[in-house]
């Protein structure tokens, strides 16, 4: 935490990240013809609607995108410890959905 320079690659990876998986999935859904999400935090709802994402894998992806908007629209008032537990706690959360994709994509045939 006492390196700025960690500290600000760390919180744009994290937010880069979260984007990626907001980015995915909001093209998965348009290309499967999914309802369109309400915001940023129901793309997660639709996969886990259509399966493709387990209910607790969808929480924790909408905590993510809270995180990611946090970083992006509030820097101000960003928690450095928030930042260390998301990235001790939650770095899972991206391959669990990278994972969660492909099995669907695989399914697909």
């Amino acid at each position: 935490m006492e390196n700025r320079i960690l500290r600000g690659y760390v919180e744009r990876t994290l937010q880069v990240c979260a984007q990626i998986c907001l980015d995915v999935g909001g093209h998965l859904i348009a290309e499967m013809g999914f309802r369109p999400p309400a915001d940023s935090h129901d793309v997660f709802s639709v996969l886990n609607e259509e399966g493709i994402v387990r209910d607790a894998l969808r929480t924790d992806l909408a905590r993510m995108v809270g995180f990611r908007n946090l970083i992006v629209h509030d820097y101000a008032r960003i928690d450095d410890a928030l930042v260390y537990a998301v990235l001790q706690d939650h770095l899972d959360d991206f391959a669990q959905f990278a994972a969660a994709v492909t099995a669907f994509v695989d399914s697909l045939g």
